[in-house]
């Protein structure tokens, strides 16, 4: 047993020198090894051959790393997602509260604490909407018609413009800070609508082209 473990640990090695370096990966990777040399030498093979047999089972590691890069693409991409949601909402709020700050200091502006309450509303509601509008964006109905598409596009930037403009003229307030809130307020779903779109055109797109295959 202790010749079996130290091939197990050597075969652990070229794995890593192969490029599988994450301990996860090679952990599962023993794991099934040593299930599969369990397995053989249950049937009566010897502890070094089972070894052999079980190691060129699960292949080197230049035909194993591609397999499990494809299985941690989709994480690190919705990993990278998350972190563009929350950087693009951090740098477009940390200039709001820059401006507030420098104001504030020169004594241009007075905040209230109820104020700050609202933008960090608005800031929990962009990032709410940054995170369910790929989601929202997978689920809505295709539109295969590009013509049918470019239409629906325009519609809903028309419907969209229309509503901010009327929501506009029905708010009233009475200095900048307050006009800054609510404006944040009102861009907040954009970046939620952004990402929506972007999901439903590829879906949208895909489904174009099946048509056509």
């Amino acid at each position: 047993m202790r010749d079996l473990n130290a091939k197990i640990a050597e075969w652990r090695a070229r794995m890593a020198a192969g490029g599988i370096k994450a301990p996860a990966v090679l952990d599962e990777l023993e794991s099934h090894l040593r299930d599969d040399i369990e397995r053989r030498m249950r049937l009566g093979v010897d502890s070094c051959s089972a070894f052999t047999a079980a190691a060129q089972q699960l292949g080197p590691p230049a035909a194993l790393k591609p397999e499990f890069e494809k299985v941690a693409r989709p994480r690190k991409q919705i990993l990278a997602r998350w972190k563009s949601v929350v950087a693009g909402t951090l740098f477009a709020y940390s200039a709001v509260f820059i401006t507030w700050l420098v104001e504030w200091r020169m004594g241009k502006i007075e905040i209230t604490g109820m104020e700050l309450v609202l933008t960090l509303g608005s800031m929990l509601t962009t990032l709410l909407f940054g995170f369910a509008g790929r989601s929202i964006g997978a689920r809505i109905p295709l539109v295969a018609n590009e013509q049918k598409q470019a239409v629906f596009v325009l519609m809903a930037v028309f419907l969209g413009g229309a509503s901010l403009r009327l929501l506009w003229n029905c708010l009233s307030f009475d200095q900048l800070v307050q006009a800054q809130i609510i404006l944040l307020w009102t861009l907040s779903p954009l970046l939620g609508v952004g990402h929506c779109f972007s999901v439903w055109n590829d879906r949208c797109y895909t489904a174009r082209k099946q048509i056509k295959a």
